[in-house]
């Protein structure tokens, strides 16, 4: 009995782009857009605007990268694993230099004025690695609450500029289609998209190298099922943001519908619509 939906069929006979990577020319400008739209006198949401925009020029000037050979790249393609998986990618220095140019450019933009930068010391390399450490884990409980944007902005930067770097040719569908296929990490949320050859299809969406891959719709993004999905909504959303939950493993995850909204962006939205989360929970 074939147990594959309309969509996996549909698929099956015209192949659809698996793996969108960032454009590295536009992903945090956008992102900061995004911000600025949503934010209506919330300071912190006006900040991450301009962390956005931060994170943006220093992108741009991000040259010098150590990549993986072509050994390894080549026997994580074989096994089906992503390459810079935030498990076993080894971070180069350069993503303190990032750090550091993030602040610069901070310094250089107006800030809300509950963000002082003036009395701001670098923490030591030791300090930053081990809260980076942290934050790739989600062990929030373990971060200092100052340093997390701006910890988590570096990040951000220094994957997408790698991700870039090696090309979306480099990463392979994995045995794990719930995690990022570029960094193995977890989806912020998912968006259901327009355009020509990608509407109305669901990606899911990275928080660190903002890289979306393919999963069919009405599929629960973590234990795979296709039975127990519902969904809820924020009264006066009009259907652009919803809750895909899962009572077979206890999840959910965000959709955000392009079709409504096409100026949703996921690290944005998500942290816009926290009442959602509340609501689910």
């Amino acid at each position: 009995m074939n147990t594959r939906s309309p969509e996996e069929i549909a698929i099956s006979v015209n192949p659809i782009p698996f793996l969108r990577l960032a454009n590295g020319q536009t992903v945090f400008s956008q992102r900061a857009s995004r911000f600025t739209t949503l934010s209506k006198g919330q300071d912190f949401l006006a900040f991450l605007a301009k962390l956005a925009t931060a994170q943006q020029a220093v992108l741009a000037k991000v040259s010098t990268l150590t990549l993986p050979s072509t050994e390894v790249l080549q026997h994580y393609q074989q096994q089906g694993l992503p390459p810079l998986s935030i498990h076993h990618w080894q971070r180069q220095p350069i993503w303190l230099e990032i750090f550091t140019e993030i602040i610069n450019q901070l310094r250089t933009l107006p800030l809300p004025s509950e963000v002082d930068l003036a009395s701001f010391v670098k923490p030591s390399s030791e300090l930053l690695e081990a809260q980076a450490d942290y934050v790739l884990k989600g062990e929030y409980s373990y971060i200092d609450a100052k340093l997390m944007p701006l910890i988590a902005a570096a990040l951000q930067v220094y994957w997408v500029a790698l991700a870039n770097a090696l090309g979306k040719t480099t990463f392979v569908r994995t045995a794990t289609p719930n995690l990022c296929p570029v960094c193995e990490m977890s989806p912020v949320a998912s968006i259901v998209n327009v355009g020509k050859t990608t509407e109305g299809l669901r990606y899911l969406c990275c928080p660190l190298c903002a890289s979306e891959w393919h999963l069919v719709r009405i599929k629960c993004a973590y234990c795979d099922t296709t039975q127990s999905i519902s969904y809820q909504e924020l009264e006066g959303s009009h259907g652009a943001v919803k809750a895909e939950v899962c009572d077979n493993c206890h999840t959910y995850l965000k959709i955000f519908y392009l079709d409504k909204d096409t100026a949703m962006e996921p690290v944005a939205d998500d942290l816009a619509t926290l009442i959602l989360d509340i609501l689910v929970q």
